[in-house]
């Protein structure tokens, strides 16, 4: 029995050792990801430094938030895949400026118009309903007269209906 422990051990030290270096399928590593080496540059993706050797290795997760963020900030169609438009901002290898970031932010109490942000399943930009009217998520300082809060996230039924 001890035997059989003891090269079930081994076995599985053999195994882990032959998948070091490789990078995991659901990982991105920056050296093969001029998307990412953008992302980091323009800080929509926050930048490790652990001093490890996977600080170099993101998530694909991590990678569509920052592909959000950039294209919320360029006011393009948010879909959190590196599409045409984002590749060829990464091909320019120019940040949006500051005040493009600030301007997103910060939206004057003018309009009633939804975001462009897309949650993790999908839902928002008039997609999806809820208790059977489309809705989506706007700016906190929208004037939707029935703009609500969730989770830190503002969303509303009559921005949909506005478009």
């Amino acid at each position: 029995m001890l035997t059989k422990c003891a090269l079930l051990v081994v076995l599985c030290f053999c195994l882990e050792l032959s998948f070091a270096g490789f990078v995991h399928s659901e990982a991105v590593w920056v050296g093969n990801s001029p998307a990412l080496q953008f992302l980091l540059k323009c800080q929509l993706v926050k930048q490790k430094m652990n001093g490890l050797s996977t600080d170099d290795i993101y998530t694909k997760k991590q990678m569509k938030k920052g592909i959000i963020k950039l294209q919320i900030l360029a006011g393009l169609p948010v879909t959190g895949v590196a599409d045409e438009n984002v590749l060829k901002m990464v091909e320019g290898n120019k940040c949006l400026p500051k005040s493009v970031k600030q301007r997103t932010r910060y939206e004057t109490r003018t309009v009633c118009r939804c975001n462009g942000v897309l949650d993790y399943n999908g839902n928002g930009q008039c997609h999806s309903t809820y208790l059977g009217y489309r809705w989506c998520y706007v700016s906190q300082a929208s004037v939707c007269g029935d703009r609500r809060g969730t989770g830190g996230s503002w969303w509303s039924y009559s921005a949909c209906s506005r478009r």
